[in-house]
């Protein structure tokens, strides 16, 4: 998850944890193209969009948008940046005592978040048992990088025991974040006529009086009408 053309290549490779979260950050971008909202704290609200969004030129305050600012976080806020930028659930303490800190949200597949640089063998070793234990195939860890030794681990345990572990670095995140998006229609149709006015120009219709609108007794009568004429048909 990660750039748009490793993502897509490892979603066709497999469907599991990889294209899952492609297709979580792609949702990602798209609701916060379309509703431009923009956090105040990167902590509690990591999900906003990218600090600057082509075609807007908009700059969000106090979003991490480097390596060196997310290394920088507290651990718990390092998880959190994590787990939302995935669109993820938060795991429950008895789960997290088991080396789980969140799960995916389509398909609940285990996510472990450290906080470290080179991220080597033994590491797996015990996410593999939490894998097993919790009685799936796919799970995800997220690093600032991985050792030669954590990718042929991950290779073998995928080779021997058909579990797939998805090794996702910081970087390849924050390249995702930034790059799927949803393209402004302007970038779609440059050569399209622009109205003079926005939809949000316009006025806004008149409320009707307080004679004219219905009832409490009619809308419930309303409803139960039209659940009558559902069943009926």
């Amino acid at each position: 998850m990660i750039s748009w053309g490793i993502v897509f290549a490892r979603g066709c490779r497999r469907l599991g944890s990889a294209s899952v979260t492609f297709a979580i950050l792609w949702t990602q971008q798209r609701c916060s193209r379309a509703s431009g909202n923009t956090s105040r704290s990167a902590a509690h609200a990591p999900s906003a969009p990218s600090p600057v969004e082509r075609g807007l030129g908009a700059t969000v305050i106090g979003m991490p948008t480097t390596e060196a600012e997310l290394a920088a976080l507290k651990p718990f806020e390092f998880q959190n940046w994590v787990i939302q930028s995935l669109q993820g659930h938060h795991a429950t303490r008895r789960t997290g005592d088991m080396g789980i800190d969140g799960c995916t949200f389509f398909n609940r597949d285990p996510i472990q978040v450290t906080r470290s640089e080179r991220v080597s063998r033994p590491v797996l070793d015990g996410f593999q048992t939490a894998i097993e234990r919790e009685g799936k195939q796919h799970g995800v860890v997220v690093a600032f990088s991985f050792t030669r030794g954590a990718h042929e681990e991950a290779t073998r345990v995928r080779t021997e025991k058909g579990i797939h572990i998805e090794l996702l670095t910081v970087r390849e995140i924050l390249r995702a974040r930034g790059e799927l998006r949803m393209p402004d229609i302007n970038e779609i149709f440059p050569t399209r006529e622009r109205p003079s006015t926005s939809f949000l120009d316009l006025p806004l219709p008149v409320a009707r009086k307080k004679s004219q609108r219905p009832s409490a007794a009619r809308l419930i009568d309303s409803a139960r009408e039209r659940q009558a004429a559902l069943s009926q048909g």
